[in-house]
């Protein structure tokens, strides 16, 4: 029996896809975490799916909570991990030791905690695409969970362990010239297009997309939101800022369509673009846009979502900043000036536009 365990949206659509192409005549069961609350809210529908056998909901939330206080009180590492895998173990709706293999999707939650701990043997899936060779800006977001960050070196996150086996990740997305021993080419992109048209729909009908979405405009434009309100990284304001931004001066003259992150829950596309963006539902994959909108597109971009990079085929132009955005984007208008400053002076005759200009940069 196979076991997949999945925290996020694009965690789920590896399991998905892995089962579907690669495990399609075994018995397997989705394993869900509580954390991530899309889980919590489409339980049914994964269940309705009768893509895995079985579909269970880890309430692993209430273990991460508790890892969290013992944090605070300054517990030990060892107190730390040693309660919450006896928590784990009290509350898993399945037994691990009689699954033939156990992959995970991340591994870096309580539930990896007690796998790694174990010495289980499992099989990892990166993060994000291209996550793994650069991890950057996943650990620093993780330095908030500090139970979590307190224990990387003991355990040895994303398959960098004795326990995990192998990690499936997109080869031709990671940076140039790495290499891991583990690594197995994993490319959601490649596979999903590889599929054929009926079983791409269960896929797109697991994730409640039954229709094409968005319009069949001949100049469309893609955001990719993140969820830096949520994670505290900024506040919702900022947030929104960002994306007027991105919108003013990258994406002009185009039909803006807007896919929120699964966790992107307090965004308000609708109220700050109005009449002049389609919101798309929240809890689709990104990789699935291909499949849902019309047309290929003209821009896409994203703060620093790994997603945009999945986008290349399908966009004549991708654009996608790293972290140092969440601050600089205040600045933006101060380079847009000093930019149409210097093209002015560079060629008086030429026409210029916020694409234009930015182009240049």
């Amino acid at each position: 029996m196979i076991l997949y365990y999945a925290l996020t949206t694009y965690h789920i659509q590896c399991c998905v896809l892995h089962r579907l192409t690669k495990k399609p005549d075994e018995e397997a069961i989705l394993l869900l975490s509580d954390i991530h609350k899309n889980s919590v809210a489409f339980l049914s529908r994964y269940r309705e799916s009768k893509i895995f056998d079985n579909v269970f909901l880890l309430e692993e939330s209430q273990v991460n909570s508790a890892a969290r206080q013992n944090e605070a009180k300054h517990r030990s590492k060892r107190f730390i991990l040693n309660t919450a895998c006896r928590s784990i173990k009290k509350i898993l709706p399945v037994d691990v030791e009689k699954m033939d293999e156990i992959y995970l999707c991340p591994d870096h939650f309580p539930f990896g905690w007690y796998i790694i701990k174990n010495k289980i043997k499992y099989h990892c899936f990166e993060e994000g695409c291209g996550v793994l060779s650069d991890n950057e800006f996943m650990l620093s977001n993780m330095k908030r969970n500090k139970a979590q960050y307190k224990l990387m070196d003991v355990l040895g996150y994303f398959g960098s362990n004795d326990s995990a086996v192998e990690i499936l990740a997109d080869e031709q997305c990671q940076k140039e010239g790495y290499h891991n021993p583990k690594m197995t080419d994993f490319s959601v992109t490649r596979i999903l297009k590889a599929m054929p048209d009926e079983q791409r729909k269960r896929v797109l009908s697991f994730f409640g997309v039954n229709q094409a979405v968005g319009k069949n405009e001949a100049k469309n434009s893609l955001i990719l939101t993140q969820h830096m309100a949520n994670l505290g990284i900024m506040p919702l304001e900022d947030q929104h800022l960002l994306y007027r931004l991105f919108a003013d001066y990258f994406l002009e003259n185009t039909y803006i369509t807007v896919k929120p992150h699964p966790d992107d829950i307090a965004g308000r596309y609708n109220e700050i673009f109005g009449k002049n963006a389609a919101v798309l539902p929240f809890a689709m994959p990104s990789e699935l846009l291909p499949y849902t909108l019309g047309g290929k597109l003209k821009i896409a971009i994203a703060a620093y979502s790994t997603a945009v990079k999945s986008l290349g085929n399908y966009s004549d132009r991708t654009i996608c900043f790293d972290n140092r955005i969440m601050t600089d984007f205040k600045h933006l208008n101060r380079y847009f000036a000093a930019l149409m400053l210097v093209s002015v002076l560079s060629d008086r005759k030429s026409k210029i536009t916020t694409t234009a200009v930015f182009k240049s940069f």
